[in-house]
């Protein structure tokens, strides 16, 4: 990781976690003496990218769902801003690692994922996400609808506690929100997309269960639940998902058939 160690705002940027098309990922802290002891994680828009009214768009959504959450189950939103013509939020630092990595390092230990811990992992999740799905605005009392629409293994982070946490609510979708998905755009992982995604449908928490599902059966069995050569042949699979998904146990022995 580069050090960096530059105030940005009322922040020191420590180094970088992660850089996306658009945004970047610092660990960082307060810029002050009462403030040094607290790590957290600021996510800004690139220098640049804050003219791209799409993505601009998104990351203010992402600040409109998520400002209110608290949950142990979801990464905590702390803060949010511009500086330097660079939109920023500001959240919890989660010290571990997201469940794509923890899924690929099994896989080169030659390892199955353990079953009571995917279980637990899954649930942990479905906690945080029925806490999103139910979530009210706390003036109006009013249901938002959020629905996350990119559950999947890189949006799920274990911390080395054990702690899980749901992150990543970039491209949720709530009553307030003001961004409409353009006709034929599909947001997500083509692997954990809802066949409501795919059709266009009216979308509500149920997708998100869906992908949580995918995810599951990933984990107890070390495949992914929809693979295919190309995008189309995954979503293809998915359409079909009532007659094409086998029992997790037919591939894993080990997995009870109650599970």
């Amino acid at each position: 990781m580069t050090e960096v160690l530059k105030k940005f705002g009322r922040y020191f940027l420590l180094d970088q976690i992660a850089q996306g098309g658009m945004a970047e990922i610092y660990r960082a802290r307060l810029a002050s003496k009462d403030g040094a002891g607290r790590l957290l994680v600021i996510k800004r828009i690139q220098a640049g990218f804050g003219a791209n009214v799409e993505f601009l768009q998104m990351f203010k959504s992402e600040i409109k769902t998520t400002m209110g959450f608290n949950h142990s189950n979801i990464a905590q939103l702390y803060d949010f801003g511009e500086e330097s013509e660079q939109p920023f939020i500001a959240m919890e630092l989660v010290d571990g690692k997201n469940l794509r990595q923890f899924l690929t390092r099994f896989a080169e230990l030659k390892q199955g994922f353990p079953i009571e811990l995917a279980a637990h992992i899954i649930e942990q999740s479905a906690s945080g996400l029925h806490y999103a799905h139910t979530f009210k605005d706390k003036i109006t009392g009013e249901p938002l609808n959020v629905v996350h629409r990119d559950i999947s293994p890189q949006n799920i982070l274990i911390a080395y506690e054990g702690n899980v946490k749901v992150i990543d609510f970039g491209i949720a979708k709530a009553r307030t929100n003001s961004e409409h998905t353009r006709a034929g755009v599909i947001k997500g992982k083509p692997s954990y997309l809802s066949p409501e995604q795919i059709s266009g449908d009216h979308l509500d928490g149920r997708t998100d269960l869906f992908a949580l599902g995918a995810v599951f059966w990933e984990l107890l069995t070390g495949k992914k639940l929809f693979q295919g050569d190309n995008d189309l042949a995954v979503l293809k699979l998915i359409e079909s998902c009532t007659t094409s998904i086998r029992p997790p146990s037919e591939l894993n022995p080990n997995v009870p058939k109650e599970l």
